[in-house]
């Protein structure tokens, strides 16, 4: 007997060994590759007392250059912003640079929880919403100046977001999404405790509506304040009942929060955006649970169209199916995700399909709140879970032959495919610890796609819409996009759908949150897609609109037949034809039957390239844009065009706007040393190409000169 108890336990190591090989064999496991990409971090926790909470990390691409880069809280010193700059060209690796005290987002005494994007302003770059324990911070992203240099302005007090009164409230999340459909991005802010010895604090948690001028009102008595008191860990936004707006989902610690179970609050609502009506409906719809809830993910699992909710709790996690009826099922048994130990500590969850086969799965982050036993937490040691959804309703753990079984006192796990390869990576903070980037070594030839959506009608970051996306073999997936959704962090900005062996993807469907419904079809696989919201009709009737260069200046003019409750135009600007920014305001007619001219003047247009278009505004916020004109401007002076600026993509290029003889370019680095010269003959519009890859990154100075010309560009180098 004894012999036979021993074989059958020498077997089952022999399978586990085997199926672990098998992993590896295939590229399936994800591997540490915190050092090789330069993000090597240890949170530090010295002098912190309470309870152990954070750290927060979110993806984003705070300079548009396609490449996702990394924010992380600090509880203890100065926070992170990790800056992608891409593969090196010699060995493919991606390698960042630590950026935020160049940006000033590091808010070196924050006591950082969590963090969570988005564009607030709609004006197309990422903004950082941090929620802290030292007063919250709203850093706005200003977009890069004239020389191509980014910067943060911190607006929390102008926002008036910072609903902790300057400190002593632990938040340790923040959730984003347009509860009105107004097109402006608004914010949950979620209240665990106030600071353990402190005084002054508050356990409320805050919802807060945008009013679209970096402003926001302070609307969380619509939700009952009753409901809002402790224990809140996260707010989550999903459109569970598919009726055109979000809903909010509110994860509570339920001992801390005196018996406050998970609260759902149906959005019923309204005509005043600040009188709004939710309905409470957490019992009615079968989610009245009291349990330690910490995180919460919101995915299709199965594939019926209708988004899931799987949240964290101590102990056993919960799997809630959408029954399609406004109604949910506790499935936690039959899916096979409640196989913790009673002591776990779950905190942040997440759906993502690692392996790229359609079916989403889940990832798990667990940690004690000591590494030191004691009689009533004695689990010293917890490892991260990863469910892989097996495709009929039920899921496999695998973190061990995966290689995600962290042991540490993992917070987070939020997934983006930060190399670019079309499979998501992995990454996951550890309190009191080191902080790991795990790559996804995936090579199993199935395809992908990821998409990036733009909003015109609503919010820029498209956040709250629907995708509906169909392959050849009749397989239909589905998607809701969202910020914040991971405890105290972001996942990847971008839409992501794992294809199997499909190669055609013959019907995507984007309901945007503004009501609007957009088709593509026969789209091919592992690309990321770019998609624009499709502008709605101008709510004024435009008769023109032209843009034409008048000697050193640019000239815009406009007409309109009539015009409907129309506030006000801004004029916008960019260099590229995407990334605009507003430069002028003019005042509509309200509401008219009467032909109306306008004319404007762009005093200081960009050298080269200027792409102008009309942003119109009503009375009640809602906005839409005009078509686009270009002018190609050259002023007196104007030689050449030096692009782009800044440089990420190794080359430099000049482009000369007409015909030059015995010109000389010189380009400085900053210490005003030669790293370029040449003299050229240019018959004009031809582009000559210069090689940075030997420089380092900075500013240099370009000149172009010859005898009747002499034109200087400041250019920044970030390859």
């Amino acid at each position: 007997m004894l012999f036979q108890k021993r074989l059958v336990i020498i077997s089952l190591i022999i399978l586990w060994a085997d199926i672990w090989s098998i992993n590896i064999l295939l590229g399936q496991g994800f591997s540490d590759a915190s050092s090789e990409a330069g993000i090597t971090l240890v949170h530090n926790t010295t002098g912190i007392n309470d309870h152990k909470m954070g750290t927060g990390a979110a993806w984003l691409d705070y300079n548009k250059d396609g490449y996702l880069d990394l924010y992380v809280t600090m509880r203890v010193g100065a926070n992170k912003l990790f800056k992608n700059n891409g593969p090196d060209p010699i060995t493919g690796i991606y390698n960042f640079d630590e950026v935020a005290g160049a940006f000033g987002v590091d808010d070196a005494n924050g006591d950082g929880g969590g963090v969570s994007i988005a564009d607030i302003n709609n004006d197309g770059w990422d903004d950082i919403f941090l929620a802290n324990c030292s007063g919250n911070r709203l850093f706005r992203n200003n977009g890069p100046d004239v020389n191509g240099v980014f910067s943060f302005t911190d607006i929390i007090s102008s926002a008036f977001v910072d609903g902790t009164a300057g400190g002593n409230s632990r938040s340790p999340s923040a959730s984003w999404g347009d509860y009105d459909n107004d097109g402006f991005l608004d914010l949950y802010v979620a209240q665990h405790y106030t600071v353990l010895g402190a005084s002054g604090g508050t356990t409320q948690d805050f919802l807060y509506h945008n009013n679209g001028n970096e402003t926001f009102s302070d609307i969380s008595n619509l939700l009952v304040v009753d409901s809002l008191m402790g224990g809140g860990f996260i707010g989550g936004w999903s459109d569970y009942d598919k009726d055109g707006d979000l809903d909010i989902f509110l994860i509570n610690d339920c001992p801390i929060a005196i018996g406050k179970p998970t609260m759902v609050w149906r959005n019923d609502g309204g005509s005043d955006p600040l009188n709004w009506n939710f309905t409470e409906v957490s019992d009615s719809i079968g989610m009245d649970d009291c349990r330690n809830g910490m995180g919460i993910g919101v995915g299709d699992y199965n594939r019926d169209g209708w988004m899931d909710i799987f949240y964290t709790n101590i102990g056993d996690c919960v799997m809630y199916s959408n029954d399609a009826d406004g109604t949910f099922s506790d499935v936690s048994n039959q899916s096979g995700i409640d196989i913790q130990p009673a002591q776990h500590y779950s905190w942040g969850a997440a759906f993502m399909d690692y392996d790229n086969d359609g079916w989403q799965d889940i990832m798990v982050s667990i940690g004690a709140l000591s590494l030191n036993p004691s009689p009533g937490f004695p689990y010293n040691q917890q490892p991260n879970m990863f469910f892989r959804n097996n495709g009929d309703s039920t899921f496999t753990e695998m973190a061990t032959p995966l290689g995600l079984n962290d042991d540490r006192q993992t917070r987070s796990g939020i997934y983006g495919d930060y190399d670019n390869d079309g499979d998501l990576d992995l990454y996951v903070t550890n309190y009191e610890d080191n902080c790991v980037l795990n790559k996804n070594n995936l090579s199993n030839g199935k395809h992908w796609i990821k998409i990036h959506l733009s909003g015109t009608q609503g919010n820029q970051d498209g956040l709250g819409s629907k995708l509906k996306l169909t392959t050849s073999d009749g397989t239909i997936q589905y998607y809701e996009t969202r910020s914040g959704s991971n405890l105290g962090g972001g996942d990847s900005p971008y839409a992501h759908f794992g294809l199997d062996t499909n190669t055609v993807i013959t019907e995507l469907e984007i309901k945007w949150l503004s009501g609007e419904v957009q088709v593509i079809n026969n789209l091919s696989v592992d690309q990321l897609l770019q998609v624009v919201e499709p502008l709605a009709p101008l709510p004024i009737e435009l008769i023109s609109f032209s843009a034409r260069q008048e000697n050193d200046i640019v000239t815009l003019e406009w007409k309109t037949a009539s015009e409907y409750n129309n506030d006000y135009f801004i004029i916008q600007r960019s260099n590229d034809g995407n990334y605009f920014t507003d430069f002028e305001k003019i005042q509509g007619r309200g509401t008219t039957t009467f032909n109306t001219d306008y004319q404007s003047f762009d005093l200081k247009p960009l050298q080269g390239d200027n792409y102008y278009r009309l942003k119109q505004l009503d009375y009640n916020g809602n906005f839409d844009y005009s078509e686009i004109r270009l002018v190609n401007f050259k002023g007196k002076n104007t030689t050449i065009n030096v692009f782009p600026n800044p440089i990420t993509t190794g080359n430099l290029n000049l482009k000369f706007s007409n015909t030059h003889r015995n010109t000389i370019i010189e380009i400085r680095d900053i210490l005003g040393r030669i790293v370029f010269q040449r003299n050229v003959e240019n018959e004009g519009n031809q582009i000559i190409e210069i090689s940075t890859n030997n420089w380092k990154n900075g500013i240099y100075l370009v000149r172009v000169f010859n005898i009747t010309t002499d034109q200087k560009v400041k250019v920044v180098l970030n390859n």
